[in-house]
This record gives C-alpha cells, sequence and structure tokens, in this order.
C-alpha cells in the first residue's frame, strides 16, 4: 500500500483526479523504479478499482438530466471512455513496454559481451590472470540475470495491464452497452 507522502511525490491532474505518467527514461526503468510503480499502482487504483463507481456516477447523472440536453447513455460512455480511460491505458502500457524494450536491450548487451570472448581472449585472460576469466564471467552471467528479472518484471507488467483491461472492458460493456468501442490508437 502506498503512503500519503508517496502519492504527494506522484503528479496528480487535479481537475480529472488522474495521475500524471512519469517521462520516459532508462533511470525509470532500471534505477529508481519507484516513480513508474507509483504512477501504475495510483492509475490502477484512481481509474480501473474505481470504474464501476465513476461508470454509475455518468449513468445516473445521464438519467436524471432531461433527454433533451445530454448526451445519449452510450455516447456518455464512450466519451468517458475516450477522454479519461484510453489516455491511461495507453500511458501505462507505452511506459511499461518503454521499459521491456530497455530490459530487453540489456540483455542483448550483455549477451553479444559473452558471446564475443572468442577463445583468444579467453587464453589471455587465463595467462594474465587465471582466475580473471572465472571472474568475469560470473560478473556477466550476474548482469544477465538482473537484466532478464526486469525484463521478466515488465513483461508480468504487461500482461497484469491486459487482465485489467480485460476485465474493465467487460465491466464497461456490462453497464454501457457492447457498442463501447475501445480503438488505443
Amino acid at each position: 500500500m502506498w503512503t500519503k507522502k508517496e502519492a504527494m511525490d506522484l503528479e496528480i491532474a487535479p481537475e480529472r483526479n488522474i495521475p500524471i505518467p512519469p517521462a520516459s527514461s532508462q533511470e525509470m526503468c532500471t534505477g529508481s523504479t519507484r516513480s513508474l510503480n507509483d504512477f501504475l499502482r495510483i492509475s490502477r487504483t484512481l481509474i480501473d478499482d474505481k470504474l464501476r463507481t465513476r461508470l454509475n456516477s455518468i449513468l445516473n447523472h445521464h438519467e436524471t438530466q432531461s433527454r433533451g440536453s445530454i448526451l445519449p447513455r452510450s455516447e456518455s460512455c464512450q466519451q468517458f471512455v475516450d477522454e479519461l480511460l484510453l489516455p491511461q491505458w495507453r500511458a501505462r502500457t507505452s511506459r511499461i513496454q518503454f521499459c521491456l524494450n530497455h530490459a530487453s536491450e540489456l540483455v542483448k548487451e550483455v549477451e553479444t559481451k559473452e558471446v564475443q570472448l572468442d577463445e583468444e581472449e579467453r587464453n589471455r585472460l587465463t595467462r594474465v590472470d587465471p582466475y580473471a576469466l572465472k571472474d568475469l564471467t560470473r560478473d556477466l552471467r550476474e548482469k544477465r540475470e538482473v537484466a532478464e528479472q526486469i525484463r521478466n518484471r515488465y513483461q508480468n507488467e504487461l500482461e497484469i495491464e491486459e487482465i485489467i483491461e480485460g476485465r474493465s472492458k467487460s465491466l464497461i460493456k456490462d453497464l454501457c452497452g457492447e457498442n463501447i468501442l475501445f480503438s488505443k490508437q
């Protein structure tokens, strides 16, 4: 659970009560991942976890207004999806995908270094220091493991995002009707 202090560190657009995504950077992915983790957690909590409440508010407001002065029910839902939900989904997915791509590049970089250790280089290292090759291969293996853990974390986040979006789409279709469009272009 996040604390009030952590929530204060993340920028929230007050007019819509939604978190503003952190800027995409390598530091966000591999260094201090707190800003991304906080953004994902708070965005999912404020948008998807409270989706039923938000939709009921929209639909109840719709039913209390005179029919001539408001959008039809499905258009109110579609407007909510287009203006609030889809931009948050895009922001979350793009940050996760950015970090997944960065982590995949790290894995490839370490694997390339491992492959580049040709037989001649291995022999030279062994002559200079009998433990140098062992130390180097251990360091490369550890770096690869860390990079793979990072990649796996973001792959898991992407899968979580797909589950959350699927659940939210199902709820919206139940409350608003089947004709709601979810194009994330």
